[in-house]
């Protein structure tokens, strides 16, 4: 059998170490990102926080509400924030709610602002 008992512990009858997917996503569940140290206080999710803010204000200009979309777009990504990080600036701007302002501007219409909202959601 070699490799194949390898990669198939469940038929070579040896147990799989180390938690199974169900227990790991159970475990998480009660979880809250702010069961972790206080990421909001990072200078960078604080920035990002702006920009989700930014989003959702209605007298903030075009240029500058696809400005923020786009730094959000970008500071989202897994290579610039570290995971608790990320999950207290989603958490955050979710409870701004940045999420229904990018629908209602790809709903608007309007290129110049539907296609960075796209973008970022």
């Amino acid at each position: 059998q070699g490799l194949n008992s390898y990669f198939s512990p469940s038929q070579s009858g040896v147990p799989l170490l180390g938690p199974t997917g169900m227990e790991v996503q159970s475990a998480a569940e009660g979880m809250s990102c702010a069961d972790k140290q206080d990421p909001i206080a990072d200078r960078e999710v604080q920035r990002l926080v702006a920009a989700a803010e930014q989003v959702c204000k209605d007298d903030i200009t075009t240029a500058t509400k696809r400005r923020a979309l786009e730094q959000l777009s970008l500071g989202l990504r897994p290579q610039q924030l570290q995971a608790e990080r990320r999950c207290a600036l989603i958490e955050r701007a979710i409870a701004l709610g940045v999420a229904e302002a990018a629908v209602a501007l790809i709903e608007a219409g309007g290129a110049e602002l539907a296609l960075p909202a796209c973008n970022f959601l």
